[in-house]
Parts: structure tokens; sequence; C-alpha cells
């Protein structure tokens, strides 16, 4: 099971068992993360600032996940999808 990695460090995201999605804030830099499930619209957020990690499960198998950094008024920085 591979854990994927924001571009710029501050996202990790994974998949703790079959249908539960992690997402850690992994950087002080005052930014929050989120990660996807799938290849589709489920987004998971973590606001709670660095250091934290939120999860959630979801009924159906997560086969792929995507970490990324929430930058106000760019683009946001996301690694590439993985498993």
């Amino acid at each position: 099971m591979a854990t994927m990695i924001s571009p710029d460090g501050g996202s990790t995201v994974w998949r703790s068992a079959t249908y539960t999605l992690k997402v850690k804030d992994s950087k002080d830099d005052n930014k929050s993360v989120y990660g996807y499930a799938n290849n589709t619209n489920n987004r998971l957020n973590n606001l709670s600032g660095v250091g934290t990690t939120v999860q959630k499960t979801y009924g159906f198998k997560i086969t792929a996940v995507q970490a990324c950094t929430d930058i106000p008024l760019a683009s946001d920085p996301c690694s590439d999808w993985g498993l």
C-alpha cells in the first residue's frame, strides 16, 4: 500500500484499510491539505493543522489515492494517483 505525498511535501495521503482514506498535514506552512479517493470527487479535507491526520471510511473499496495542498488563488500541487 503506497503513501502519496504532494509535490510541496505538505500533504500525505494513504489507505489504511480497504475502505479508509487518511490525510495528514505534514508541513508547517499554514496551508490546509486534502486527498482524493478513486479518481473521483471523493475529497477529504484536513483543516486541523500541521501534524494532524483525518480519516474517512467509504462504502466502496479505495483503489487509488492522491495528495494535494490547498494554495489559495493558485493551482494546488497534487501528487500522481497511486496505491
